[in-house]
């Protein structure tokens, strides 16, 4: 909670430093927004405990609302840096399966209480940047945190996913004196992810890291001008994530280890309206 609260006063204090001012070729120095977004999509995870064995197979249906920040500084004509991050706001019970044995009607459901944080920083290498056009190289590095709570205190199924994403990506962008658009496409080959959850069913903790395969996020926004510096718009996203790696499956009671297999995967959507400042 005191994270969120950090990160939310951070937010503000951003979206209302209009005191802040640089100078560029475009005539922009800082491009600051607050978004209020909606986040829905798909998690799954699977692994066998044999070779020739049935997979295990955890889904998640995560559908969220975001509050996020971004900050982007441009000291030279030719170069940017930005800082963004969001939270998800309060969210309710949702039902996941936490292991559907494929090929089989074996399956069960708990009811979890879905949150998410991220944030990231990159810079941009702007090739081209005059007549309100922009065209750049991205390179960066984000943090995601996927945590699914117990919504019961009897039953405690709980989940986490934390992933490490460095990434390189390309951008064009456009500002003109009423409207601005922005398109960006990202990719990662070297990310991974931690996986840590706990089964009720069975009393077995799980806990593996994914590292072989990657990630890859489209992003667009558009917006029109209120004022000069005022913009309102609309924004979207879409990220897939497709990983294998290694596990181990311990059971509390007995002890023991197996080490095993692993797949994890995400199909994410975001949409939501941004407040933009320019200065």
């Amino acid at each position: 909670m005191r994270k969120h609260i950090g990160l939310l006063v951070a937010l503000l204090i951003i979206f209302s430093a209009s005191s802040l001012h640089a100078q560029l070729l475009a005539g922009i120095g800082f491009d600051t927004s607050l978004k209020v977004e909606y986040l829905f999509g798909y998690q799954k995870q699977q692994y066998s405990l044999t070779p020739t064995g049935p997979n295990h197979r955890f889904n998640f249906d995560p559908s969220l609302w975001m509050l996020s920040g971004m900050l982007e500084a441009t000291p030279f004509p030719s170069l940017s840096a930005r800082l963004g991050g969001s939270f998800s706001l309060g969210t309710k019970p949702q039902e996941n399966i936490k292991d559907k044995i494929v090929d089989t009607i074996n399956q069960r459901k708990f009811d979890q209480t879905p949150n998410y944080y991220t944030w990231e920083a990159a810079g941009l290498y702007h090739l081209w940047n005059a007549e309100g056009y922009r065209f750049s190289f991205v390179a960066g590095y984000k943090m995601d945190d996927w945590r699914y709570n117990p919504a019961d205190d009897n039953v405690r199924a709980k989940d986490q996913m934390i992933s490490n994403i460095p990434f390189i990506g390309l951008q064009t962008s456009m500002l003109f004196p009423w409207w601005k658009a922005r398109f960006e496409v990202l990719g990662s080959p070297f990310m991974s992810r931690r996986i840590l959850s706990y089964q009720p069913y069975n009393d077995t903790f799980f806990e593996g890291r994914a590292a072989e395969g990657g990630m890859m996020e489209i992003r667009w926004e558009g917006a029109v001008g209120i004022t000069p510096n005022l913009f309102v718009g609309a924004n979207a996203a879409y990220s897939f994530i497709d990983l294998n790696g290694n596990a181990d499956r311990r059971r509390y009671s007995p002890p023991g280890a197996t080490e095993i297999k692993f797949y994890t995967g995400d199909s994410m959507f975001r949409v939501g309206l941004d407040l933009n400042f320019v200065y």
